[in-house]
């Protein structure tokens, strides 16, 4: 979230959070930024969660149930910006992601930043991210306090 503070993103914004379980991120852009959000999670049972959070936090997402390779051309072609944090944690979902970020790419619009607490299959699928796109980055981050805790961001514009 630091970086969209740091880099906000225009008023009104489409937004499409991947793997979006509760919405938080997503919720945070409707509110900070104005942003129409739709959330895509594979769990339908995450939907209603999402919703009460939406509400007691007085912000507006749509909630869909997908997985990423289920999001077609013209479903990616609709948002101007995609969203996804803690969704790599197995070697599939990370390649899943992977796949997703290169379809979307091939549309020549969105961009995509997936945020991770540096697990082995984000990793993996970062450098690999990060070898065929030279516009990519990877932002790191560590804590020493209040406790050890690390976290990348790659971004791909």
């Amino acid at each position: 979230m630091q970086h969209l503070k740091k880099h906000p993103p225009k008023n009104g914004v489409k937004v499409l959070e991947i793997g979006c379980g509760w919405g938080l991120l997503g919720i945070f852009c409707a509110k900070q930024f104005g942003a129409r959000v739709t959330g895509i999670d594979a769990d339908a049972a995450v939907g209603p969660y999402l919703h009460l959070h939406a509400e007691i936090n007085e912000a507006t997402m749509q909630f869909q149930k997908k997985t990423f390779a289920q999001l077609s051309a013209k479903d990616l072609a609709e948002f101007d910006l995609i969203l996804g944090a803690d969704i790599c944690f197995w070697d599939e979902l990370a390649m899943d992601v992977y796949r997703l970020i290169k379809r979307a790419k091939k549309l020549g619009r969105a961009t995509c930043i997936v945020a991770d607490p540096c697990r082995p299959p984000f990793n993996a699928m970062a450098e690999r991210m990060l070898e065929e796109n030279e516009s990519a980055q990877l932002l790191r981050r560590r804590l020493s306090r209040p406790v050890r805790a690390s976290g990348d961001l790659l971004i791909v514009p």
